[in-house]
């Protein structure tokens, strides 16, 4: 149950044990006890506002003029001006409270009345930073899911440009070889279409063209095994690359035989 709760809860049963050692208590003043309960119960139930705290004033104040067995009801007013600040309606609280008081009873009163107000002031502390750290952690929370969802598009976009960079090298190779290799295969399919048409005609120049196909294809070899070194892998996938990790291995010597 909610401490508010608990703390009213005494003064009300503080007030019937009031009234009911009075001579007579008239339907009256049960009614404006049950509407001062009632008028509370809004209170704390719903949103508090300045007219809903005034209203529980007046008719507190009215049933401590009729029968001042009413007035530990101000603890209740006391306590819920302290929490919801408003400071104006727990002077004019206090006010009323000792207008209608006795002589005998202004301290009890007074101190009634304090100790309403030092509660007050100590639940509404802790419910300010009950409601600091509800939005400290959820500002955290925010920034945990914010984390999350940055470092899932981080990988997304790393696998993206990924994607996007083997794509790249993919037509790189394939503009470096059409233009290197396809254009030098094609010459060399002239010349040797050229040399199959001088053969046995013209057997110097057949030569020469032979010749030059001989070289465009040594060239075209050479491109092709560039290519496939730069394309190759830095480190080799085999016996030799688990050979280099042993002899890297500094835990404890290890021969690979």
């Amino acid at each position: 149950m909610n401490k508010n709760y608990l703390f009213k809860c005494f003064l009300f049963l503080f007030t019937i044990v009031k009234l009911a050692a009075t001579t007579e208590i008239t339907p009256l003043e049960v009614a404006i006890f049950l509407a001062a309960v009632s008028s509370d119960i809004v209170v704390e139930r719903f949103k508090q506002n300045y007219f809903t705290i005034i209203a529980e004033l007046l008719l507190i104040s009215y049933g401590t003029y009729l029968n001042y067995s009413f007035s530990p009801l101000y603890g209740v007013l006391a306590f819920n001006f302290i929490y919801s600040g408003y400071y104006l309606g727990l002077i004019l609280s206090f006010i009323s409270g000792i207008y209608f008081a006795k002589n005998s009873e202004v301290y009890i009163f007074i101190m009634s009345f304090g100790l309403s107000m030092m509660y007050g002031y100590i639940m509404k502390l802790f419910n300010n930073r009950e409601k600091t750290f509800k939005k400290s952690f959820d500002y955290e929370r925010q920034l945990r899911y914010e984390l999350e969802s940055t470092k899932a598009r981080l990988l997304n976009s790393e696998k993206e440009i990924e994607h996007i960079t083997e794509i790249r090298e993919r037509n790189r190779i394939a503009r470096e070889l059409h233009d290197n290799i396809g254009h030098s295969m094609a010459g060399i399919l002239m010349e040797l279409q050229v040399v199959q048409k001088l053969y046995n005609k013209d057997d110097e120049t057949a030569k020469k063209y032979l010749e030059s196909s001989i070289e465009g294809v040594s060239n075209s070899l050479t491109v092709i095994r560039n290519t496939a070194y730069n394309i190759k892998p830095k480190e080799e996938i085999g016996i030799g690359y688990i050979e280099k990790l042993i002899k890297e291995f500094k835990f404890c010597n290890v021969d690979f035989k």
